[in-house]
């Protein structure tokens, strides 16, 4: 894990906060490390599954991420 990489129980907590402010079901992926994910309980985000969907905040956090880490291997 990286240093400044948030840990499991902070991105759960997150996750909770969010959903609870929105009035949403939080997302329970331990996978999907988004804190803004809609998904919920069926999460597909970050898994494998080829009929997993991806919702629109967790697209944009990955996109994110990928950026930050080429930005840093240059």
């Amino acid at each position: 894990m990286c240093a400044d990489a948030p840990s499991m129980s902070d991105v759960a907590a997150a996750k909770r906060a969010f959903a609870s402010e929105r009035g949403l079901e939080p997302c329970a992926n331990d996978a999907c490390k988004c804190d803004a994910c809609e998904c919920g309980a069926r999460c597909g985000c970050e898994t494998a599954a080829r009929d997993a969907k991806t919702c629109e905040p967790c697209v944009e956090f990955k996109a994110r991420k990928l950026a930050a880490t080429a930005r840093r291997a240059r």
